[in-house]
């Protein structure tokens, strides 16, 4: 996120599209991936889904608003058979450049969770209805909508960078650094410069999860990238995300994707 205002000069904000996929329709998504055109927001109304951008892998759940730039690999699909999704591709430009670039809004992580869902899926839903119209007014309508997304997205972004405590960011990196290892709180409270019980009461009001929930969404993230990128076999997987029973980590990754190991790897790779 900019840390110093910039100059905004002239905005042109432009929707593509909008579709909203929703049973009987079938969506699938882009398991194999590619390299986005446009700037595009994925708004999970119902169900959940994987998304990668990049290296960045989410798995998103209703309520979640996700930012796809354009010019990154992204992977997506629904891992739920309930399942409704809206989509906005979409020309944000500031005096020629990006706006999104120019909010710091190229840089991870690229989802967020939705405090008003009610208005989110209002300005979803009629975007979709506005992109079958043709008239200037209705474009000027879907712009606005459009900008108004923008402007959610962003502030969400900007509040979730806010509560971070910078003390915890230690602790972050000796979990990623250290995660193949048996991790306990006696370990991580002194990083951040805490007593264990205040640590853990901060940590939870910063990521809204408790530390052992962090380390075990870093673990399944590290076990997805590690799935799609080598070669390494389930068994060597599982010690490298620091569990040392396959049969566990399988069910493990089940329960928190929705996909068995096997599973995911054949959908995604």
């Amino acid at each position: 996120m900019p840390e110093t205002p910039f100059q905004i000069d002239r905005v042109a904000i432009k929707p593509l599209y909008t579709h909203f996929y929703v049973p009987p329709i079938s969506w699938k998504g882009d398991p194999v991936g590619h390299v986005g055109n446009n700037d595009t927001f994925f708004w999970l109304k119902e169900g959940e889904a994987i998304l990668f951008v990049e290296s960045e892998s989410y798995h998103l759940k209703a309520g979640q608003l996700a930012f796809l730039p354009k010019g990154k690999v992204r992977k997506y699909t629904n891992i739920t058979a309930e399942f409704s999704l809206y989509t906005m591709a979409f020309d944000a430009q500031n005096s020629g450049s990006s706006l999104m670039e120019d909010l710091g809004l190229y840089e991870p992580s690229f989802s967020v969770p939705i405090k008003d869902t009610a208005e989110m899926n209002r300005l979803f839903e009629s975007s979709s209805f506005i992109g079958e119209q043709k008239d200037p007014i209705h474009s000027i309508l879907w712009s606005a909508n459009l900008l108004n997304i923008i402007q959610i997205y962003y502030l969400a972004r900007k509040k979730q960078h806010a509560l971070h405590d910078t003390r915890f960011l230690p602790v972050l990196d000796y979990m990623r650094s250290h995660i193949q290892d048996p991790i306990t709180i006696e370990e991580l409270a002194p990083l951040a410069g805490m007593k264990p019980t205040y640590f853990i009461r901060r940590f939870k009001q910063n990521y809204a999860i408790s530390p052992m929930v962090y380390l075990k969404s870093l673990r399944i993230h590290k076990a997805m990238e590690l799935m799609l990128n080598t070669e390494a076999n389930i068994e060597d997987i599982s010690k490298m995300v620091g569990i040392e029973d396959p049969a566990y980590f399988s069910r493990w990754f089940k329960k928190s994707c929705g996909l068995s190991p096997m599973e995911y790897k054949k959908l995604f790779k």
